[in-house]
């Protein structure tokens, strides 16, 4: 038997495109203060949308390949 989607139901879901504070904090397991403070030191990129601060996806892996950056030297 065929399964007919449901209207609800998403026909795939979509990549993420960006992440909020609380979303960076646990992919990166630190906190809202660190957070900011890599923000203040231009170390990590953010935009704003009505007032929200978001990380693209861009940003969030420019940011992680910097770490590992670190980790190999």
């Amino acid at each position: 038997m065929e399964h007919i989607q449901n209207a609800a139901e998403p026909a795939s879901p979509l990549p993420k495109l960006a992440f909020s504070i609380p979303e960076f904090c646990a992919m990166f397991g630190v906190g809202r203060s660190t957070v900011y403070d890599l923000m203040k030191a231009g170390e990590l990129r953010s935009a704003k949308i009505k007032g929200k601060t978001i990380f693209t996806k861009k940003e969030v892996d420019r940011f992680a390949a910097k770490l590992e950056g670190e980790d190999a030297a």
